[in-house]
């Protein structure tokens, strides 16, 4: 007994690492992959069946041609564990990231810890960071992200711990894991080293030496980049705000048009500089966005859970709360909370969109230190009056599984309907039908992304790699092979069609009258996932 209440927080901390990793395999299979997450987990399953990638390159530290291009980390990560798993399917592809991911209510917990030296404040802390619709589902679909954010969380750990060496190294696999957290490690190096002269009684001179030695790290990274993946990353820079002035051209000349100032005066106020800072504002405003984090969401299926906000609503009133007591407590929670300012920066200076559940993900420590802040200030307060306690408790407790069981019911009955789509289940649908076809018969497939539905039939229906990757090296830009399949890209005059194969006529291709004609031929069908919206016409001349 006395060796359990020794270590009751380490058992504690086990046992939700534990339920974390169980809960979030409920249905891990129940939507097909994106593309960028099935070109890493079967970029990573070349690796470890034949040491090459998809395209027969020997052991690469670049991955061109895919989605999302150079995931170097994930994908690497991806290959250990295909060492150990020995079937190919969707389920088992997502297992090794959740189970990584599981370590970070550890992190969490002891990032908690290690800043405010308070085990009551890092429990609370860890629960309210992990428990939620935006980690729940992040951390189940997401790969380079998932993979980044623990990676991130242990760098800033060790640097709190003034471990520098491996601090940089781990900061060196995130920029190389997901690119977004590229535009934050600066802000995160300034911030901890300022928190770490802020708590000690070095002199200033010591801070500017060490922002002086992250100078010359950032400069390193960025080397790096250039020898790693410079075509790629500057490919991937017109996503960044400030890099791609040209997103804002249309709307500057809009502006200009519709306003009764000279030329010279409406080009100070609408021009290509203040349409980027505007946009960026619009990202920080958003960032703080009752509705989008507690009741609306992301509605992009991949970034957000599509269905529901990203935090519980139960815990808007303990955020609000946190806010109002934040100025009694030190400069530690502070540094803590202000997570949530430079954890947006890679949301807000991306023109993908606003997408906070991925792209701010960092930005989940400063709710989650504000949540506690406030649940730990009215515990307080009712701490000596056992009766008004336990009602609080009992209060919180049940308002906390109505919205567990409220997502839970919209996350697995209601989003797979909606964002079905999103997550190319058609993909699925197709391959499965394919594969019931048989191989005796040509089979030709039309669709605008020939290949994509070329790379997920590969995936799942694969037998040798080695064939895979010599599929992969002969493939052309509009038609692709893979045994009795050709996929080709809509284009391609469907009528020249081999003789006797049978036809898979994706509605991308159709425009609306052509789609009719094929509907009303009462032609089988195959449909988008739980709609009836129909998504392949199937022609068989052996049975039509």
């Amino acid at each position: 007994m006395n060796y359990l209440r020794r270590h009751s927080h380490a058992i504690i901390i086990v046992i939700y690492s534990l339920i974390f990793f169980f809960v979030r395999l409920i249905f891990l299979d129940q939507t097909f992959m994106l593309h960028d997450e099935r070109d890493i987990v079967f970029s990573g399953l070349s690796l470890a069946r034949t040491g090459a990638d998809l395209y027969g390159t020997h052991f690469p530290i670049q991955f061109a041609d895919i989605n999302p291009d150079n995931p170097l980390i994930s994908i690497w990560f991806s290959a250990l564990g295909w060492l150990i798993i020995p079937t190919t399917s969707v389920f088992w592809a997502r297992v090794p990231f959740v189970f990584f991911s599981s370590l970070l209510p550890i992190l969490v917990y002891m990032l908690g810890k290690t800043i405010t030296r308070s085990n009551s404040f890092a429990l609370a802390f860890m629960f309210f960071a992990t428990i939620n619709p935006w980690m729940y589902h992040l951390t189940r679909y997401g790969m380079d992200i998932t993979i980044a954010l623990t990676i991130v969380l242990l760098a800033i750990l060790l640097h709190l711990r003034q471990f520098r060496l491996l601090a940089y190294a781990l900061y060196v696999l995130t920029s190389f894991n997901y690119q977004g957290f590229r535009i934050a490690i600066p802000f995160l190096l300034m911030s901890v080293e300022y928190y770490l002269w802020h708590s000690s009684s070095k002199d200033f001179k010591q801070l500017m030496r060490q922002f002086l030695v992250h100078g010359v790290f950032l400069l390193f990274i960025g080397l790096l980049i250039v020898l790693i993946d410079k075509n790629i990353s500057l490919s991937r820079s017109n996503q960044v705000v400030f890099l791609n002035q040209e997103k804002f051209a249309g709307i500057v000349d809009e502006k200009r048009r519709l306003t009764t100032a000279p030329l010279f005066l409406s080009s100070l106020f609408d021009n290509k500089l203040t349409e980027s800072f505007r946009y960026a504002l619009e990202g920080v405003v958003n960032g703080f966005n009752i509705d989008l984090f507690f009741f609306e969401g992301d509605q992009s299926a991949t970034n957000g859970t599509g269905v529901s906000g990203l935090l519980f609503v139960t815990t808007l009133p303990l955020l609000l709360y946190g806010v109002y007591t934040l100025r009694k407590h030190s400069c530690s929670y502070l540094f803590l909370a202000s997570f949530l300012i430079w954890g947006m920066t890679p949301a807000v200076a991306s023109l993908n969109g606003h997408s906070y559940g991925i792209r701010g993900s960092l930005m989940i420590i400063g709710y989650a230190t504000l949540i506690t802040i406030g649940y730990l200030e009215i515990m307080s307060k009712v701490q000596n009056r056992v009766l008004l306690k336990r009602i609080v408790l009992t209060s919180f407790a049940i308002a906390l599984t109505v919205d567990f069981m409220t997502f839970g019911y919209q996350y697995y009955f209601r989003r797979p309907i909606l964002l079905g789509e999103m997550y190319n289940q058609r993909e699925l649908t197709l391959v499965k039908s394919l594969q019931s076809v048989g191989d005796d018969k040509k089979i030709v497939v039309y669709d605008n992304e020939p290949k994509n539905l070329l790379m997920s039939y590969l995936f799942v229906s694969q037998d040798s790699m080695r064939s895979v990757q010599q599929q992969m090296r002969l493939t052309k830009n509009k038609e692709y092979f893979a045994g009795n399949v050709v996929f080709r890209d809509c284009d391609v005059n469907w009528e020249s069609k081999p003789v006797d194969a049978v036809i898979y006529m994706s509605n991308r291709c159709l425009v609306s009258d052509e789609f009719h004609q094929m509907e009303s031929r009462k032609l089988p069908s195959l449909h988008y996932t739980d709609t009836p919206l129909t998504a392949f016409f199937i022609i068989d001349p052996h049975t039509n």
